[in-house]
Formats: C-alpha cells, structure tokens, sequence
C-alpha cells in the first residue's frame, strides 16, 4: 500500500464523523490526492508522526495556515466578546482562524452555533475544516466556499458580527461594503 492509498482510507474513516472536511463536495475533489505526488504525500505522512503531543491547538492550525498561505497575524485580542446567541460570519480568507480564538477563548461559544464561515477557495475550506475538527465537532460544520459572499447576502441571513482580517494586512473587502452587505451587523477587521 502507497502512500496515496493510505491517504484515502484515512479520509474515508475522517468522512464518517467530518464529512464536509473528507467526503464529496469538499477539499478532497477540489485538491484530489491523485494529483499529489507520491514523495511529497510521504513526507506529510511522516510529519503527522513528529507533531508534538503537547501542542495546542492554535499552534496546530497556525502552523496549517502558514502551510496554506494563509494570514496567520491577525490583532485577535481585537474581536469582541460575544455570547451564545449572537450569530458571526467569518470572511473569506481566514479559514476559520478567528472562530476557533473566539471559541476557545469565550466561555459558552460553540462553532456550530455561532459562526458561519466563508470560504474563498480549497485552503480556506481546508482550513475552515480543520479547524471544525480541532473542536471536536461531529456533523456538517458551518463553512461555505462563497468568495463573493454572494450566498451569505442572497440568503439573507441576519448576523450579529461580521469579522474578517483588514485591508491593509491584506484583507478581502472594505468596511463600508460590508456595513452594505449586512447593515445590522457590527463589522470587525483585525
């Protein structure tokens, strides 16, 4: 058995409790493993191996959206506390990055609940996943791939919070549409 093989049996166990993160639609047929090469899915396989036991979670997806070429130096201290009812959109091009430091660090906020995350393309997916199955979450999680936020505004759902990373560290879009987009929500670019 290659490495490739072992991949996908892997990622058809992951399907049964993650499956928008390892079945059909999902990252898997946007980035298929038939299109990696063989010697590169070795080395992924062998790091798995070398992740420190003790590592926390944060540094875990901080070091898997590096890896994604993600932005990783976001002003997170920034966000606002939020309570469980409130509802957040996360904008496209942090994969979930800024839900998993709000639920972790506010008591009584779960991913399922509060946040609907927005994906621009497979490695905010990925990450945006991987960040679902960081805090344990069984079931579909709340992530889209919706780059315009067409999806978000079309559906016309009401949101307490929309967060994202700002403009000039390389965010997505300018305050003043998305206060056009969502005019009941409280816009927050870290």
């Amino acid at each position: 058995m290659g490495a490739k093989d072992l991949l996908e049996l892997l990622r058809e166990d992951a399907a049964v409790t993650q499956p928008l993160a390892f079945s059909p639609p999902s990252a898997v047929e946007l980035m298929p493993f038939a299109r990696l090469d063989g010697g590169a899915l070795d080395g992924w396989l062998e790091q798995i191996g070398a992740r420190p036991s003790g590592e926390n979670g944060d540094d875990y997806l901080t070091a898997q959206a590096k890896r994604l070429d993600l932005p990783t130096r976001m002003a997170k201290a920034d966000l606002h506390k939020m309570k469980p009812h409130h509802k957040a959109l996360e904008l496209p091009g942090t994969g979930g990055q800024l839900a998993h430091h709000v639920v972790t660090t506010q008591e009584g906020i779960y991913f399922q609940d509060v946040f609907t995350v927005a994906c621009r393309d497979w490695r905010d997916f990925t990450l945006a996943t991987l960040v679902a199955v960081e805090l344990g979450l069984a079931g579909q999680p709340p992530v889209v791939i919706d780059p315009e936020l067409s999806r978000m505004r079309s559906r016309g759902e009401q949101f307490d919070y929309v967060l994202g990373v700002a403009q000039e560290k390389g965010g997505l879009y300018e305050e003043a549409d998305l206060k056009r987009f969502f005019p009941r929500a409280k816009v927050v670019l870290v």
